[in-house]
């Protein structure tokens, strides 16, 4: 019996994910399957990925969600970004963090101050011909402006989900400021989404994202065994009962 309830089990694993909220650090989401770090300027510092300077307008990071279940919804991005100084000692730093399906970006810039403060701005954009870079678009809300000063891990959540005739985004800071704005343009949520986070224009900026966690709307399948190591395990477990069964059978006679 136990054999069955464990080959039940493993059947299970091979079509079992991860719904959200789920959480990488900096570190993993550089590992992710579909991840892609276009500007080659990151690297790996304890559990956070950090992008030394960049190009303006930059895609730091893009993970493609194709196979994972997206829900239209509503899909939640939270982003822990530590606070950090532009290469020449300014405090600034301004980044892009929403969804791409292949024509539109939309997204929330998270602008600061020269006093070290945040705001949310929802934008609807899109990308270079190549990818690559941000070209802008408009802006659909700016929210009101709160404290993060440098040194601090700031919290940045993104919402975005489908309407009857378009879209509505979220954008919050640290969930004390937050934007709420819609528009007509209709994010295609079946045409194949990426997450997409972004530099602002002005080279110099550093940034570490410390953990990024999807809070609503995704799921990702497990890391499970390929289909013939699953069967090999099945056959073998099974194997093992039925041997265990013969002994015990002789045992009584």
């Amino acid at each position: 019996m136990k054999t069955v309830l464990l080959l039940l089990g493993l059947i299970s694993l091979s079509t079992s994910a991860l719904a959200a909220p789920i959480t990488f650090t900096g570190a993993e989401l550089a590992t992710l399957n579909g991840a892609s770090l276009p500007t080659g300027q990151e690297r790996i510092i304890g559990n956070s990925l950090r992008f030394d300077p960049v190009p303006g307008f930059s895609v730091l990071y893009r993970l493609s969600l194709d196979g994972f279940t997206v829900d239209p919804n509503g899909v939640g991005v939270s982003v822990d970004l530590t606070r950090l100084l532009r290469d020449d000692g300014i405090a600034d730093q301004d980044i892009y963090i929403g969804l791409y399906d292949g024509q539109n970006f939309l997204n929330t810039f998270f602008v600061d101050t020269t006093n070290t403060d945040y705001a949310a701005q929802n934008r609807l954009d899109t990308l270079a011909i190549d990818e690559t870079t941000i070209a802008l678009g408009s802006i659909l809300g700016t929210g009101a402006f709160t404290s993060s000063p440098i040194g601090s891990v700031a919290q940045l959540d993104v919402f975005i989900r489908a309407l009857p005739s378009g879209t509505e985004i979220i954008g919050n800071v640290n969930q004390a400021a937050s934007v709420s704005s819609t528009t007509a343009t209709r994010l295609d949520f079946d045409r194949g989404l990426s997450l997409i986070i972004a530099a602002d224009n002005e080279p110099g900026e550093v940034y570490q994202i410390d953990a990024l966690t999807f809070t609503s709307g995704v799921s990702f399948p497990t890391a499970v065994p390929e289909p013939g190591a699953l069967g090999g395990m099945a056959f073998g477990l099974l194997a093992l009962g039925l041997g265990r069964y013969r002994r015990r059978g002789e045992c009584a006679v």
